[in-house]
């Protein structure tokens, strides 16, 4: 077991991630807000977390989740998940990374967060969308929601400008059923589920 300083120099570093991210999640919100874009199921961006003794592997932040929609289409939606670990299933990642988002809600639901969002791309049921974009992900979970999502390497968002041309604006054109143009703002920097985990 690490003691003393060492221990204090990791919770430092634990502390520095969290208020670094929190900022990340705030550009992102403030951006979507900007074009018009709402935040559902208010400021949480986790659960599941744990106070047991006995599931110290889920005190930590593994992921945060930040969903948005419009007033006039609240079936649809974008959103990011900030995942650092995997939690379980199908991923092994060696870099923290973005996935991020087009969600249509099936059967009129109210778009909200989900760990179907969480876990887009890399489930079971998650498949290359085509072969002209190899890089996007299709998840469909029958009866409830079908996802588009993408992957990005969490140091290419290292500025606003970066969040709004490899998060906001590809996401919107997804949103808009423009597939290609939205690809061509990400396909230089996106990597694929292999990618990830190698």
């Amino acid at each position: 077991m690490s003691l003393g300083k060492e221990i204090k120099n990791i919770y430092d570093a634990m502390l520095k991630i969290c208020i670094e991210t929190s900022r990340f999640i705030s550009v992102i919100n403030d951006l979507f807000v900007k074009y018009g874009w709402n935040p559902v199921g208010g400021d949480r961006v986790m659960w599941d977390r744990s106070t047991h003794y006995a599931q110290p592997r889920f005190w930590l932040p593994y992921f945060q989740q930040r969903v948005f929609t419009t007033e006039q289409e609240p079936t649809k939606g974008v959103g990011i998940n900030i995942i650092f670990d995997k939690a379980s299933g199908e991923l092994t990642n060696t870099i923290p990374f973005v996935s991020c988002c087009y969600i249509k809600a099936e059967n009129s639901d109210t778009l909200n967060k989900h760990d179907e969002i969480y876990c887009a791309g890399w489930s079971e049921t998650s498949k290359v969308l085509d072969e002209t974009h190899s890089k996007l992900y299709k998840t469909v979970y029958p009866n409830r929601m079908t996802i588009v999502n993408y992957f990005l390497p969490l140091d290419v968002l290292s500025n606003q400008q970066a969040v709004e041309s490899y998060i906001v604006k590809p996401l919107i054109e997804l949103y808009k059923g423009n597939t290609t143009k939205a690809y061509e703002f990400i396909k230089s920097v996106c990597l694929t589920r292999e990618k990830l985990s190698s």
